[in-house]
């Protein structure tokens, strides 16, 4: 979901007061102390062979590349960072979102015959273009939790295994030769209402993609694929009408979903069961009215009428 939280606040439009009311659960409480969350540290990189203590290693792949998002926002403090490439991830457009408003977020699936193991042949050279590219964070447990706790419904915590990318004396982003390191990653649940591939992002949305990607000065290879992901737009007068019914109808029931899941979570950000199921029964409600209701009446919710 990356993340079934739309992002920054910053680039939030003024039409789009459900996602505004939605990030506000996202905000991390300061500390007892009272002090200011650190904004956008320079941060060191990452050392993969460290085994600090009370430390997590988090895999970021979606908005959560972007400082707005991941710091200023969420209140995430990371220690360090180091871009990766996942072999065993994709990156793929299938957790449903809002439609007319945030149609859907990224996700990292698994790709099959791409299981990594320890004693894997480090990556050299070519990259493989499929290959999910992301960053690695080093935070703290509690701040690990935060992010479980925001990201709500539908979610998993797995690891995968990463491989270190850097920068060659020729400018050319490749691997070098050492052996893989895990990290947590957040994956969406392969439930019904996550099997949906007809979805196009919000140009909002992507956009975080793409500035977390310049961020952290990803390959440029990946950069130009987020670039050529077509994105939705309300293009016709039907659309827009429906944006705001749409909108206005489901505002109270995803608010109320959204509190649930960040009130109920435990310590370690786990949402339970009954809470998950709820929520994701709220979703596909919501969906139901629009591939029924409002996408017969005003036009597509998903993907960009040309």
């Amino acid at each position: 979901m990356q993340s079934n939280t739309p992002g920054s606040k910053s680039n939030v439009g003024n039409d789009s007061w459900l996602v505004s009311a939605i990030l506000w659960f996202d905000r991390k409480p300061r500390t007892a102390e009272g002090s200011p969350l650190l904004k956008r540290p320079v941060l060191p990189v990452c050392d993969p062979r460290s085994n600090a203590r009370n430390v997590c290693r988090y895999l970021a792949y979606g908005s959560n590349l972007c400082a707005s998002t991941f710091q200023d926002n969420r209140g995430i403090q990371p220690i360090s960072a180091v871009n990766v490439i996942v072999p065993e991830l994709r990156l793929a457009w299938d957790v449903p979102g809002i439609p007319y408003v945030e149609p859907c977020y990224a996700n990292a699936k698994r790709r099959p015959g791409h299981v990594q193991s320890s004693t894997s042949r480090p990556l050299t050279g070519d990259r493989d273009p499929e290959a999910l590219v992301g960053v690695v964070y080093e935070i703290s447990a509690d701040d690990f939790a935060h992010i479980l706790r925001t990201e709500g419904q539908g979610y998993m915590d797995t690891e995968v295994e990463c491989f270190r990318l850097q920068v060659n004396t020729n400018g050319v982003t490749a691997c070098p030769r050492e052996p893989p390191f895990k990290a947590h990653a957040v994956l969406a649940r392969d439930t019904t209402s996550k099997r949906r591939q007809d979805m196009q992002p919000s140009s909002r949305y992507l956009g975080l993609l793409v500035t977390g990607a310049r961020e952290h000065n990803l390959p440029k290879e990946h950069v130009a694929s987020l670039q050529s992901v077509a994105t939705y737009k309300t293009s016709t007068v039907g659309q827009c009408i429906g944006k705001s019914l749409f909108a206005f109808f489901w505002f109270i029931p995803v608010l109320v979903g959204v509190a649930l899941e960040r009130q109920m979570a435990d310590e370690n950000g786990k949402i339970p069961g009954w809470v998950n199921s709820m929520v994701d029964k709220c979703y596909l409600a919501m969906w139901w009215t629009h591939d029924y209701l409002f996408g017969p009446l005003f036009g597509d919710g998903a993907r960009s009428v040309h």
